[in-house]
């Protein structure tokens, strides 16, 4: 699920937006015309909204700090300990990570310059205001971008008063001086920050106007003619014109954590921006589906048919040919079923959805969630939906003939409630219809259950006090989507799942070293009072979409009981029992085959040599580096700690391949007509080593037992002495 997956990332996430502002962090200091900026404030810049916050306490009550500054350095150095080409990168990451994490930093991006059509160039700078530690910074910065020569671009990094500056491409960006006009005194961009408050602590901001003026442009420039003929149709038919600018900001709203977003797409909005952001206020219909029990629930409005119908005419607009054959993979797709997918099936369905998790109707967790759609036309529905599953169950029967199994939807009458639901095991994917709504669900007894709850007018969540109150709080009368998460009820379930999600990750720290914090995340009794419901809505109008949302501290969500994360803490943690003994055969084995390839292209040097010396082979295997296009990396074998000289000459590095590199060399007076079963090079033997690669006369490589190997050498070595002797 998504908290197994992202729940380090959570964390370090939690901490970043812990960082409290003061304006626009850095924007005084980003020049106008950047078409995205990314700034935040760092975590040495405390604001008046982090003093009281739920954030800080939680923080205060865990040991995140401590996992920052000790134990992920510990990992770092060990994992540098290891791998000694990771080394000078994990050495870099808390000498750089650590002063920006602290201090005002931002991210400017200004397009592509196409000043020169041969090489055109991205316009980047990041930005820190590191203070005592930007002197520190900047040589760090500058040996990282350096440690593999001097870049291919224009790039210079420079320290003023602690603040840094590195620039990549032709930007007019200075430690040394403001741009004259800045981004934070363009209209545009105050204008859009209206929107979503004026002292962010992180703010992201993309000027989508400049950016197609950019593309506009690069594609004049460098687009081949067909290319450039279709853009200005594409561009129209999707509505990219009627987009202007996109703005995030997160800030502290009482004790609570806020973000909001606007995207600016003045009225009359065309294409496909028009389907994805105009949708009416949702109706109270669509709010009365969801249980007042419910802790979870969320509805908002996708029109898959009239989707499909601004496809169609963003399709034909574009390309005609193109658009031929969509629609002749639409009527294919009819004649297969028998229905016209956006007339029959698509169109029936509304636009209007909700999803939410209710112990009343299928417990809470996702396996319990239930989603509704106020359909268009219920009867047409049930009609389509029916003749679809007729079609799968004819194709399952099909699948199956044969086997002694029967997969198929069967159906169950529940009074006057037909259940249609697939008879399979762990789940029994359903849906039914009734009272002009569609069900769906994991198991029949949640549709049951979800139908019930209409059928018999119980309170829904428009009488939960919570939902009201955070409906109330975020403004939103006009709603096109709203989601309620009460986290109160959710986060003791889930507060053990990410205990021992959280296990999985730092117990693995832990085996390599990191010595993590025995209680990284507070105790339930400390985090259960700074843990309130959260919400979010979005809604348009004629100056663009809004979303606004209120969350106890930023992460929170995964304390939101997903139903499946104790069973995947427990899956995660066996793959990881199972795996750790096969860590290290793992890398031996992925070893093993790099150097067999290296094998196979000294072998391919050498035949290149050969049919440039009439056949011969070289006398020594530093001649591949002198004459054909090979580095000396390859003649180094990655299950040893050898490194390749390569800030020595070229016949310097022919000199250590003869004398010290990783493979021995038995070519030399031999040519391209030698025995398949002639060995040309293999593996210098290693101390208990189990296997070489051997590299044979036909370019093959075999991976050979020390033993056979030894055994096979020393008859070729006598074969040879024999054939000498004569």
């Amino acid at each position: 699920m998504k908290r197994s997956s992202c729940l380090f990332a959570s964390m370090l996430i939690l901490t970043l937006f812990s960082l409290p502002a003061h304006a626009q962090p850095l924007a005084d200091r980003i020049p106008q015309d950047a078409v995205a900026y990314i700034g935040w404030s760092g975590s040495e810049s405390m604001g008046p909204g982090y003093a009281g916050s739920h954030l800080k306490a939680v923080i205060d009550a865990s040991n995140l700090a401590q996992l920052a500054s000790e134990s992920i350095p510990r990992l770092l150095e060990r994992i540098g300990k290891d791998d000694e080409d990771a080394a000078h990168v994990t050495a870099m990451i808390p000498a750089i990570g650590g002063p920006m994490w602290r201090h005002p930093s931002a991210l400017y991006f200004g397009g592509v310059d196409v000043t020169n059509p041969d090489f055109p160039m991205p316009k980047l700078a990041l930005l820190c205001d590191a203070g005592k530690e930007g002197k520190q910074l900047v040589a760090e910065l500058d040996k990282l971008i350096t440690s593999k020569g001097q870049p291919p671009f224009p790039y210079r990094a420079e320290e003023q008063d602690g603040l840094v500056v590195v620039v990549f491409g032709n930007v007019e960006i200075s430690a040394k001086k403001k741009p004259v006009v800045p981004i934070s005194q363009r209209k545009e961009f105050k204008a859009a920050l209206t929107e979503v408050g004026k002292d962010p602590v992180v703010i992201a901001y993309v000027d989508v106007e400049g950016g197609v003026e950019q593309m506009d442009q690069v594609i004049a420039t460098f687009a081949p003619a067909e290319a450039k003929q279709k853009w200005p149709a594409i561009r129209d038919a999707v509505g990219i014109a009627t987009l202007k600018r996109l703005v995030y900001a997160g800030s502290f709203d009482g004790q609570e954590w806020s973000t909001q977003a606007f995207v600016e797409s003045p009225e009359p909005r065309t294409g496909l921006v028009k389907a994805l952001l105009d949708a009416p206020p949702l109706s109270e219909g669509t709010l009365k589906s969801i249980p007042k029990t419910a802790t979870m629930a969320a509805a908002g409005h996708f029109d898959f048919g009239g989707l499909l119908g601004t496809i169609r005419e963003m399709v034909k607009k574009i390309d005609a040919g193109a658009s031929a054959d969509f629609e002749q993979g639409l009527d294919e797709v009819k004649q297969a079923i028998g229905m016209d997918l956006q007339g029959d099936i698509l169109n029936t369905l509304g636009d209007e959805w909700s999803v939410y998790s209710d112990p009343g109707v299928g417990g809470t967790g996702i396996l319990g969630m239930t989603v509704v759609n106020r359909l268009k036309d219920a009867g047409k529905a049930d009609k389509a939906l029916s003749q679809l599953e007729q079609l799968l169950n004819g194709m399952m029967k099909e699948g199956t003939a044969g086997e002694k199994i029967t997969i198929a939807f069967n159906t169950s009458k529940q009074g006057d409630l037909t259940i249609h639901y697939l008879a399979v095991p762990f789940v029994a994917p359903s849906w039914a219809i009734k009272d002009g709504n569609l069900y769906v669900g994991l198991y029949p007894q949640v549709v049951s259950g979800a139908a019930d709850h209409v059928a018999s007018k119980a309170p829904s969540i428009l009488d939960n006090p919570g939902f009201a109150a955070m409906r109330k709080r975020l403004g939103g009368e006009r709603i096109t989507a709203i989601s309620f998460n009460d986290l109160p009820k959710n986060a003791a379930e889930g507060y053990q799942e990410v205990l021992m999600l959280s296990r999985v990750y730092l117990g693995m720290a832990d085996m390599f070293g990191a010595k993590t914090p025995a209680l990284v995340l507070p105790t339930l009794a400390k985090l259960m009072p700074h843990v309130t419901p959260a919400a979010a809505v979005a809604w348009s109008d004629k100056t663009g979409w809004h979303l606004k949302q209120i969350t106890p501290f930023p992460g929170s969500d995964i304390l939101a009981s997903g139903g499946m994360g104790s069973a995947m803490a427990v899956e995660q943690a066996m793959t990881a029992g199972f795996l750790l003994p096969s860590l290290s055969r793992a890398r031996g084995a992925a070893n093993m085959v790099k150097s067999g390839s290296n094998l196979r292209q000294i072998g391919q040097a050498m035949l290149l040599y050969a049919n440039e010396n009439k056949g011969k082979y070289p006398k020594t295997m530093g001649e591949l580096l002198l004459t054909q296009d090979v580095t000396a990396e390859i003649f180094v074998n990655p299950q040893t700690k050898t490194r390749a000289p390569l800030e020595k000459t070229k016949e310097e590095q022919a000199l250590w391949i003869n004398k010290d590199c990783d493979y021995e060399y038995l070519g030399a007076g031999k040519n391209s007509q030698t025995g398949a079963d002639v060995i040309l090079a293999h593996e210098k033997f290693r101390p208990n080593s189990r296997g070489v690669n051997m590299l044979y006369g036909d370019g093959h490589v075999e991976y050979v037992l020390t033993a056979n190997a030894q055994a096979t050498l020393a008859r070729q070595k006598q074969a040879e002495e024999k054939k000498g002797a004569q």
